[in-house]
């Protein structure tokens, strides 16, 4: 199976510069003030504007706790409040708020969950890119690049891995199939000769 790093997929670093902090992760007038709309309390506040900024970078949410320390800390150092400890974090991640959150975080977005649609989104975007693609890892750049236009939060990466996986199989199959279609059975009989070997030597015609 393809890896992640193979492919665009959006995933985050472990370290960052202060300027790529700045530059990604600052918060605007607005998102500050969606957060003082829609969070109580600093753990609700931080917990919400990591989703927010980290879904923008990425197109999909990932737990505060997974998120790079100097992220966490750099936005919490824009709201003016102290790096909370990991089990609070723990605990926000597994709270109904974390849903919540998320659901007000694609709608301030206008982006939407991914469904059954965006699942034949990628089927199809895999499908018809294979015809002239022949790397899987090419098949989730062009899912992921038509997802992200279409709106549609990113699914984990295991599933567009498997999907690619499938659909790459299955254009090779289809290849094979209309090309055996096309030869006579003397075609056919020729080329299986060319595999088989003889009484009078151990190598084949294909060598």
């Amino acid at each position: 199976m393809v890896s992640v790093q193979e492919t665009a997929y959006p995933r985050l670093k472990s370290n960052y510069s202060a300027k790529e902090l700045d530059d990604v992760y600052t918060l605007t007038p607005a998102e500050f003030a969606l957060m003082i709309q829609a969070t109580k309390g600093t753990v609700s506040n931080l917990g919400f504007l990591v989703s927010l900024k980290v879904f923008q970078r990425l197109g999909y949410f990932v737990p505060i706790t997974d998120v790079s320390a100097c992220i966490v800390e750099h936005i919490a150092r824009l709201i003016s409040i102290p790096s909370l400890p990991t089990e609070e974090l723990k605990a926000y991640n597994q709270s109904g708020t974390y849903d919540r959150h998320h659901s007000l975080i694609r709608k301030y977005l206008d982006v939407r969950y991914f469904n059954s649609t965006a699942r034949q989104i990628m089927f199809e975007t895999m499908t018809e890119a294979a015809s002239t693609k022949d790397d899987p890892a090419d098949l989730i750049n062009v899912a992921v690049e038509r997802l992200i236009r279409e709106h549609y939060e990113l699914p984990a990466f295991s599933t567009m891995a498997k999907a690619a996986d499938h659909v790459y199989t299955k254009s090779y199959r289809d290849l094979y199939e209309r090309i055996n279609s096309l030869l006579s059975t003397d075609e056919r009989d020729t080329i299986d000769r060319l595999l088989r070997t003889s009484n009078q030597s151990s190598y084949t015609p294909w060598h």
